[in-house]
């Protein structure tokens, strides 16, 4: 363990001790309204993290691949493989009161500035990145864009 790990998990192990005295004091001193109303909040701070969070993760394990947001224009999907995750990043446009633009390669395009694993399964990862976008509020537009795609090994 490097130094640098080592002091991230003393700060966080005391920041959680911190917390759990602050919360022991505060339950300790309050009657049962407030215990429930608080536990109820909590309860939902949760369940509206955690749960689509958990959600996300295990269908990325059953699948094996997904389709995430990175910046404001900027789409990246990604494959789990043996000992590695690969990715393609692609380009789009949000635009306000009309339907987002992603910009995908043409065949040739795609033969040509992709990887290997990817180079002949254009019709497969894109098939993939329709679905999980959706057609509702997407276009997808061949060809060059202000950047098609830059494909990361």
């Amino acid at each position: 363990m490097s130094r640098q790990d080592l002091r991230v998990s003393l700060g966080s192990l005391f920041a959680a001790a911190v917390v759990s005295y602050g919360a022991w004091r505060f339950w300790s001193r309050t009657n049962d309204v407030v215990r429930l109303i608080t536990a109820c909040m909590v309860m939902g701070l949760v369940m509206t993290v955690a749960v689509p969070w958990f959600m996300a993760r295990q269908r990325w394990i059953r699948l094996g691949y997904r389709i995430r947001r990175c910046g404001r224009d900027t789409w990246v999907y990604e494959e789990r493989t043996p000992g590695e995750a690969r990715h393609l990043e692609f380009e789009g446009e949000m635009l306000a009161g009309a339907p987002s633009v992603l910009y995908l390669p043409t065949p040739q395009g795609w033969r040509n500035s992709m990887p290997e694993w990817a180079r002949d399964r254009r019709a497969e990862i894109v098939d993939r990145i329709t679905e999980a976008l959706g057609r509702a509020g997407w276009t997808y537009e061949e060809g060059d864009a202000p950047t098609a795609a830059r494909a990361a090994e």
